[in-house]
Parts: C-alpha cells; structure tokens; sequence
C-alpha cells in the first residue's frame, strides 16, 4: 500500500499536540497482514466481529484518522465537525469545531504520552471545559478502550483477553495504564457490532467522579482500507434501572484512512 504524506494538523491545536499528531500518524504501527485463522481460537463473537472487520491480507494497521460530523449535547444538541487520530493501545486526539452562544468554539480532547487532557473555547479565547489530571486521563483511557471499534487491528493484541458471554456477546479485557477495562461486544449474526459497554470512570450529573455505565451503539459499517468500521456512533450513559442510553454525542464517520 503506497504511503501517504500525513494531512496538516488540526489549527486549533497547540504547536506540541500538532507535532504529536504527525507522530500518530508517521509512526510504524503495521503488524502483518490478516490471516483469517489468526483469530480461529477466539469466542465466537470475537471470531464473527473480527472476520467482518478485517478483510484477509489487510495490513494490519493500528491508526486511522477519521474525518468526523454530528452533535453534541452543551445544554442542547449542536452540530459539529471533527478531525480524530487514533492509535490502539496508545491515544488519541479528537479536535473539534462547533458554535456556542453564536460563537464559534473549538478545542479538542486527548489521550497521549499517558495524559488525558480537554480544552475546548469560545472563539479561542473564552475557557468552556479546561480539564486535566489523573481522573481525566482514567476516563479517557476508558474512551479510548471503546472506540477499538474504529481500529479492529487492535483487538488482535496479544495482551488483551477474550470471554464468550452468550453467542453474540463477548467482553475483552484490556490492561491500560495500570488499569484493566473489560469491554462488552454485541456482535450480529453476521458479524456486525451492534454496542459495546463498560465501566467508564467519569462524572456525570454534577457529582464528583465515579464508575458508569458507558454504552456505545454502533451502526452504517462501511469500508476503508480493507477494515470495515461503523460509520455512526451513539454513546452516552445508562446508569438508571431499564439500561436506557441517555447519548451526549452522535457522531458519524465521513471518511477514514489507515496509517
């Protein structure tokens, strides 16, 4: 596969995350080619998800970065445009712009050299989220965990483990920065992931920080580069008794490219 020259940084990133951007995307990250028996010892689930997701002699890639649109709920639903780079099992950076008030905002959320961080404001200026420290860096690794959806590559690390629920149900569970988070895949009969869930340290409802129930529901696969990943994504919290998602954010993937 020819290689491409890497895309200039989001502008509204602070000249050591633009550097860090490129690093993402200029970074070795090609383990081998898929062997669809690579996979044949995994639970079912796993094994349909992963065969869906990665044609066979796809290199196997653990970046992408991915062109994004949707809405985001800041008191209510807004429209935005995003630029994400994302490694699995390493970080990621997700720089966003959108309009508050009449004004534009813009910022971004990352996970890297082990550090979570968001900043997001108002014409650049105006602070709107300003946050960092140990329980943003544990949430963020927590986000990170459920967007392997978005980097399937990943999931063949030899490091994480895989547990059949049901048969269409898996968790797997990924060490991270001195943690392990077990992420719960619903998979379709023909492979297609239809939600993930875990525990996602994080504060919701203006408490202070704590474990929640994180779910993300996923749909419109489409493929690029030899892996097919969900164009649409919803996530958000369901802690009430009934399971039901109440999303922050829907996002939808306008183009996506390995590296």
């Amino acid at each position: 596969m020819q290689e491409l020259a890497a895309p200039e940084a989001p502008a509204q990133l602070p000249p050591e995350l633009r550097r860090q951007w490129t690093e993402f995307l200029t970074r070795p990250t090609v383990a081998g080619h898929f062997d669809p028996q690579s996979v044949a010892a995994l639970p079912e689930p796993a094994r349909r998800w992963l065969r869906f997701a990665i044609a066979p002699g796809t290199e196997l890639r653990r970046c992408v970065e991915l062109e994004l649109h949707g809405r985001i709920r800041l008191g209510r639903w807004r429209s935005f445009r995003a630029r994400q780079v994302l490694v699995g099992g390493c970080g990621y950076i997700w720089a966003e712009r959108t309009r508050l008030f009449g004004l534009p905002l813009s910022g971004y959320d990352r996970l890297t050299a082990g550090h979570g961080e968001m900043r997001h404001a108002i014409a650049g200026r105006i602070p709107v989220v300003s946050a960092t420290g140990a329980d943003i860096t544990h949430s963020a690794a927590g986000r990170l965990v459920a967007e392997m959806l978005l980097v399937p590559a990943a999931a063949l690390d030899p490091g994480i483990r895989w547990s059949a629920v049901d048969e269409d149900t898996v968790t797997v569970t990924v060490p991270f920065l001195r943690h392990h988070y077990e992420l719960t895949l619903c998979v379709a009969p023909d492979g297609e992931p239809r939600a993930a869930a875990l525990r996602r340290w994080a504060q919701v409802g203006g408490a202070g920080f704590g474990e929640h129930r994180f779910v993300v529901q996923v749909d419109q696969p489409r493929t690029f580069d030899g892996f097919t990943i969900p164009t649409r994504v919803r996530a958000g919290y369901a802690d009430n008794a009934d399971g039901h998602l109440d999303p922050f954010i829907e996002q939808f993937v306008d183009d996506a490219t390995f590296h």
